[in-house]
């Protein structure tokens, strides 16, 4: 049976492609996908076992998601950039002020708390800013490749159906490349892919379906490997549940994402983008309460620290938002050249009013 909701969603696509230009969702998904990593988080850092979804936990998926979306994004960035160093500075200029921030913060927090040693996880300072290493390498790749003349439809096909055969045949590799890594860049690929061929794809209906197939996934896991064994293969290997889902999985995920942020009307308008603040600075904030709550001989439940973790992060990311990543922003349009030259000061001081 269809899911209710998917009813729903039929219905919101039909948003004019003019609307969808100027309102999208990303902010708010981006925003949801970072809670979600707190959330599963406030059971990680208590040594129980992290909710899933989909065949993994809550905060693996966000992540996944977060590659979708950076994909996409930073493909079109780089379309939009005049040269390949503008591309770079708008990158920097985006990631690199919060990031010292969260990073001194972090060694901060863990120094005056001994390191966090008596936690149930000990000495990790912060445990989600390793992404950001593979996500700037991704921004490389896709900047040499622009840089290249090859940031196209036909090249980018190329690459997308080279590593998705090469993650079916290397299924079963027990390697931490194959497992964590190789997911993530893929999925970035395929958001940077439906960023140059988004017309041909159709979304509107392409989305919905990768939004139906996700779902049967969901909540009911077994329902592509009865298919699949209902049809006769002369020769092949004996793909498990596991491995098929994870196919489609990988395969649909970019799909329904780009749709839910971009081909729907607007869920809600986040002003303030606080998303990355919430995920650089949730970790050293929930184990310093982790901290604080064991040295009082205090339980502490995993909702708990959610909830609480989630109103410090939130804060806190909202003044770095306002005072720190905002301003950075505003930096963009700035050249270098004009910081020097006193003919662009004098040329717009006569326009002040």
């Amino acid at each position: 049976m269809v899911p209710y909701y998917l009813y729903l969603l039929i219905l919101l696509g039909k948003e004019t492609t003019k609307t969808m230009e100027r309102n999208n969702n990303f902010n708010f998904m981006r925003l949801i996908f970072a809670f979600m990593v707190v959330y599963s988080h406030s059971y990680g850092l208590l040594t129980l076992p992290e909710p899933h979804f989909l065949g993994r936990t809550l905060g693996n998926l966000a992540v996944h998601c977060f590659f979708v979306l950076s994909g996409y994004l930073i493909t079109i960035s780089y379309l939009n950039s005049k040269n390949t160093i503008d591309f770079f500075k708008k990158r920097a200029l985006r990631l690199i002020p919060a990031f010292l921030i969260a990073y001194f913060l972090s060694r901060t927090l863990s120094s005056v708390f001994n390191k966090f040693i008596d936690n149930p996880v000990p000495y990790i300072f912060n445990g989600t800013i390793w992404t950001l290493s593979w996500e700037v390498l991704a921004y490389v790749i896709c900047a040499l490749i622009g840089f290249a003349g090859i940031l196209t439809p036909s090249i980018l096909g190329a690459f997308w159906i080279t590593s998705y055969v090469y993650i079916i045949i290397n299924y079963g590799s027990s390697s931490p490349t194959y497992q964590v890594i190789v997911p993530m860049l893929f999925l970035f690929l395929s958001g940077g892919f439906i960023a140059v061929n988004e017309q041909k794809l159709k979304l509107t209906s392409s989305g919905l379906i990768s939004i139906l197939v996700l779902s049967i996934l969901a909540f009911i896991p077994e329902l592509p490997k009865r298919v699949i064994n209902t049809l006769y293969w002369l020769y092949g290997p004996e793909f498990p549940q596991e491995a098929i889902n994870y196919f489609l999985y990988l395969m649909l995920l970019p799909l329904a994402i780009i749709y839910l942020g971009k081909y729907i009307p607007l869920i809600l308008k986040a002003k303030n983008d606080i998303s990355y603040g919430v995920y650089i600075y949730a970790w050293p904030i929930q184990q310093t309460i982790i901290f604080l709550f064991l040295r009082n001989n205090v339980s502490l439940h995993p909702l708990l620290l959610f909830a609480l973790s989630s109103i410090i992060t939130a804060i806190t990311s909202y003044f770095s938002w306002r005072f720190i990543e905002k301003p950075a922003l505003s930096l963009k349009q700035v050249k270098l050249s004009n910081l020097f030259s006193n003919k662009d000061v004098e040329r717009s001081g006569t326009h002040t009013h």
